[in-house]
């Protein structure tokens, strides 16, 4: 549980763990197959290997001879990609990877850290964002079809966290830079809000020409309040008593706005949620933490992937509607990102 946990640091925002009760994953019932991007650890935390889960069978996609971690995934057509990072054993350093079919392809070429974050498809073009390090500073980072485009310049610390192509082929990327949230459209940068707090972005949606995005900003109580910014409009999801945060964001076709994220309770540990049009509904009891990552709407079924704590490893877990599967294998810890139905 180390090395993913410290995977996860490296992420703007990326806070731990997980769950509850479950059920056994042959319940689900879908027309499509559902497909579930996994990282797996194995014994003692010293590898991870990334995983497919489709419909209830896994395949591994990683090399087992590196560490690697997934971030998201989509599918076009027969291909299926997942983005993330793997671990180069030679030099200890993070490489950003896109891996199509299970076949893996470094997207970075610096000799220091690189991830990949996100992916998003429009008309068999490929669109992938995340970091690169080059002379010790973060360059926010898009891979095209695998050609990279440097979003920021080096003068301060950069990610891009999240991608999304609209109707008209508009490339729209949140990140971060120097602790302050950034939209590019195009390539052209705008703060999403006057900085006077550490804000981070976490996920973004376009739907007729309105921009969503999820994120999180400390307050001045230096807690973290779960935040909704609808083309310039701020909206808070959380009181600010305790610490939130976002982690995905879908609108579906009718305008409904779903973002799904997870606060701390009293006892400390992490709640999952989801808000629907700013109504919230918690997805597990509390009594472990637990997390979200993705949340997904298809024929009006809400999908959420995510991760728990059930007493003794964390496993993967998948909500339907608000109803907990684990789709882990027994005795490894186990954390669902991406997903995707086709």
């Amino acid at each position: 549980m180390k090395t993913f946990r410290n995977y996860l640091k490296t992420i703007p925002l990326a806070f731990i763990l997980l769950t509850a009760c479950s059920k056994d994953d042959d319940s689900l019932t879908q027309k499509e197959s559902i497909y579930i991007a996994t990282t797996e650890l194995g014994m003692h935390s010293k590898s991870a290997v990334i995983k497919l889960w489709k419909d209830g069978k896994t395949t591994t996609v990683s090399d087992e001879t590196y560490s690697a971690w997934a971030r998201n995934m989509e599918i076009n057509g027969d291909d299926v990609y997942i983005v993330g990072n793997r671990l180069n054993s030679d030099s200890n350093r993070q490489e950003a990877m896109v891996w199509k079919n299970n076949i893996g392809t470094k997207l970075s070429t610096t000799t220091d850290n690189a991830y990949a974050y996100d992916i998003s498809i429009k008309n068999n073009d490929v669109y992938i964002v995340g970091s690169e390090r080059i002379d010790g500073v973060d360059i926010a980072k898009l891979w095209k079809n695998g050609v990279a485009t440097n979003l920021t310049d080096g003068s301060h610390n950069a990610s891009a966290i999240g991608v999304f192509i609209d109707d008209n082929s508009n490339v729209y990327i949140i990140g971060t830079e120097n602790r302050n949230a950034v939209l590019w459209k195009n390539g052209v940068a705008m703060n999403l809000t006057d900085g006077t707090q550490a804000t981070y972005p976490r996920s973004i949606y376009v739907r007729n020409n309105t921009i969503y995005i999820a994120f999180q900003e400390y307050n001045t109580s230096n807690k973290f309040v779960a935040k909704l910014w609808r083309n310039g409009q701020i909206s808070s999801l959380t009181d600010g008593t305790s610490h939130a945060n976002t982690t995905s964001i879908y609108v579906d076709d009718l305008d409904n706005v779903y973002v799904i994220g997870y606060e701390s309770n009293e006892s400390g540990n992490q709640v999952a949620k989801l808000w629907k049009n700013g109504e919230v509904t918690n997805l597990s009891n509390g009594t472990e933490s637990t997390t979200t990552e993705k949340v997904l709407v298809h024929d009006n079924d809400v999908y959420i992937t995510g991760y728990g704590f059930n007493g003794s490893r964390d496993t993967a877990i998948l909500w339907k509607n608000g109803e907990l599967t684990t789709i882990s294998e027994e005795n490894k810890d186990t954390y669902a990102t991406g997903i995707a139905i086709k």
